[in-house]
């Protein structure tokens, strides 16, 4: 992760836009936030309620990572904004 460590010294957010079910590996994602020290917002986009049953499996993310599931990718971008704003 050291993309991410590299290019973002300050808090930043992570945005999954679930376009397609196969889109989205959530042990890939919690492992890649686990391993850097900048996400501290995480936010998914899913447009079926059957993608959203995958949702579950970001509760193995680090307990100090914002999770938020949204309908809209505009959405989800004005909440990392917004949240990283207050921060």
């Amino acid at each position: 992760m050291n993309l991410i460590n590299d290019n973002f010294s300050d808090t930043c957010g992570w945005i999954s836009d679930r376009i397609n079910s196969y889109s989205f590996d959530p042990l890939i994602i919690a492992h890649a936030i686990q391993n850097t020290n900048n996400v501290k917002i995480f936010a998914t986009v899913t447009y079926k309620d059957q993608r959203k049953r995958t949702a579950y499996l970001e509760d193995m993310f680090p307990d100090d990572i914002q999770i938020s599931d949204f309908n809209s990718l505009p959405a989800a971008i004005a909440w990392v904004k917004e949240t990283l704003n207050k921060s």
